[in-house]
């Protein structure tokens, strides 16, 4: 069947998008408009910030038309394996799964494109088995790469890091108790880390008790390093002002990273501040912090600012609402203890936001 000879083609180039537009041609020259419109918007979108206002048009546009479920492929993964989202190229590109079902990876990928992978380590035997990992063809393909309960000590960390078969990998995210200490300090000094654009390192909640992060992340240099995402981690006042001046990012998301006046002071005084800011239950930061962060002229490259859970307060918002935001998009401030008089003011202070949405 022609359309299972276009998929093929697809997965077995997933990194190109010419096989993808060939389908999409196909697709509406069998009637199929809506999906062939959504992967080549989404070719066209690759590489756009997922904040950008073409982003959430073109999601607006998937709802109002149902194609957002159309590129489903969990009838090739079976019952232990499980899709990931969000899609790229107008298809679904992750697949998770734990280390002892990396077998059939192979099969599924000669029939779609997998250029993504959450991988848990089921072995009850830490850390996780390198060359088993790195074994499997498919791995060779991808681009991201998630760990959950891997436990990488130094010696599984250098084997990750240094490994020809992940040359292609660009997204590393380490969760929950994925690696140690010792392996944390070894893998972000690995050819790997050099080639890394988007990093996310789950922090407070290991059981290290000599957990580096902080440190790590002060004295880091990951050149190539775009997109930064560090969850439950309390020293950010250590970490944060270093971070940004080495590194030129566009995203910083701080998921229940605490914020005191030394971190918004270095989000304040950064020539390097990031376009995408998400700072999630950051704490109850005081009014004075945010005027001062507001006020800086550095706010200028902001275009969405998300501060969901974190308490800003009254005094906070109107600190928020009184600055000029010359490149905002989008404005998130849900859970963040303010009254509905304030929430009226933010309204009237809409006009000021291009394409404000709070």
């Amino acid at each position: 069947m022609l359309r299972d000879e276009l998929l093929r083609a697809i997965a077995s180039t997933p990194e190109d998008f010419a096989p993808r537009l060939v389908y999409a041609d196909w697709l509406e020259e069998t009637g199929e408009l809506a999906r062939a419109t959504r992967i080549r918007t989404e070719c066209t979108l690759d590489g756009v910030p997922r904040f950008d206002a073409r982003w959430r048009a073109h999601r607006a546009w998937e709802r109002a038309t149902g194609t957002a479920t159309e590129d489903s492929f969990q009838w090739l993964l079976g019952s232990y394996l499980y899709e990931l989202g969000p899609s790229r190229g107008g298809f679904i590109e992750g697949v998770g799964g734990v280390v002892s079902e990396l077998r059939r990876l192979p099969e599924v990928a000669a029939a779609w494109p997998v250029r993504s992978l959450r991988l848990t380590d089921d072995s009850r035997m830490p850390p996780l088995h390198v060359p088993t990992v790195v074994a499997c063809p498919t791995v060779a393909q991808l681009a991201g790469l998630q760990l959950e309960s891997a436990r990488l000590d130094a010696h599984a960390a250098a084997a990750l890091g240094d490994s020809p078969q992940l040359a292609k990998l660009r997204r590393l995210a380490l969760g929950y108790d994925s690696v140690t200490g010792d392996g944390l300090r070894v893998l972000l000094q690995t050819p790997l880390a050099a080639r890394l654009t988007d990093l996310s390192v789950t922090g407070g909640m290991h059981h290290d008790h000599a957990w580096p992060l902080h440190q790590v992340l002060a004295r880091a240099k990951l050149p190539a390093l775009r997109r930064l995402r560090v969850s439950f981690e309390r020293r950010a006042s250590t970490w944060l002002g270093p971070l940004l001046e080495r590194h030129d990012l566009e995203e910083l998301d701080l998921f229940s990273v605490e914020l005191d006046a030394a971190a918004w002071q270095a989000l304040a005084t950064s020539a390097r501040l990031p376009a995408w800011l998400k700072l999630c239950k950051a704490g109850a930061p005081n009014a004075d912090w945010l005027r001062a962060f507001a006020d800086s002229r550095h706010r200028r490259r902001v275009r969405s600012l998300e501060l969901t859970g974190t308490r800003i307060g009254v005094a906070g918002a109107r600190a928020l609402i009184a600055a000029t935001w010359p490149a905002l998009e989008q404005l998130e401030l849900a859970d963040t203890g303010i009254d509905a008089r304030v929430a009226t003011e933010l309204a009237a202070a809409g006009a000021r936001f291009p394409k404000l949405a709070s």
